[in-house]
């Protein structure tokens, strides 16, 4: 509609020039017109093809944008976070995990972090095969995340800190986020907060995973 309204403009001053000027300046209102269609063409894309066109920006925009709450039954998103003892745990999205995982996103300025932690090692003990947890602190202040997990590791357990982007990517501002994966990597559970019922939620949540 913007075209052919600006054309018309374009046609019109040409017409009063073509009357003035002879036809000369009619012709030359003729080349106006066809340059402003031209000029104004939009060629419209859909969703499909952007997605073809530019596949990194769709899937960075879906990552950053997840709700917390349509998490589930989709994949955890990538990650790539540090240690307190210096390494590097890297995890790109759709990566298999070798048993169900629980991923507790966790704040060490939360006083829930570590009685959250306390319920879930009390789950995974409980249950009759193997499940591992990941602790995924939002900080980068070791002594606090250190203190709120306790001291050591268990087999099967990892702390990763600087948990911002990731808990940005699941779509979650609520600490404790605990998310139950299956082995596929796929979250079928999700728990927002700390109850006193944790402990048997997070059973309840691995005892239905396939």
């Amino acid at each position: 509609r913007e075209v052919c309204r600006r054309g018309e403009a374009v046609a019109v001053r040409g017409e009063v020039g073509a009357q003035r000027g002879g036809d000369e300046a009619g012709v030359l209102a003729g080349h106006q017109v066809h340059h402003a269609e031209v000029g104004l063409q939009v060629v419209a894309l859909t969703e499909e093809q952007l997605m073809a066109l530019y596949p990194e920006v769709f899937e960075n925009f879906r990552e950053s944008n997840y709700s917390i709450e349509n998490i589930r039954h989709q994949r955890l998103p990538g990650f790539s976070l540090p240690t307190p003892t210096g390494e590097r745990y890297t995890r790109a999205k759709g990566d298999p995990f070798k048993a169900p995982t629980v991923v507790a996103l966790l704040s060490a300025d939360n006083a829930a972090a570590a009685p959250t932690i306390v319920a879930l090692r009390k789950a995974i003990d409980s249950m009759p095969r193997e499940v591992d947890l990941i602790m995924v602190f939002t900080g980068s202040h070791i002594d606090s995340i250190e203190e709120a997990a306790g001291p050591g590791l268990r087999p099967g357990e990892a702390i990763l800190m600087s948990g911002k982007s990731l808990a940005r990517d699941c779509g979650t501002s609520v600490f404790p986020t605990v998310l139950i994966a299956d082995t596929d990597g796929i979250v079928a559970d999700v728990l927002l907060g700390f109850n006193n019922s944790m402990t048997q939620d997070v059973i309840q949540s691995i005892a239905l995973l396939k």
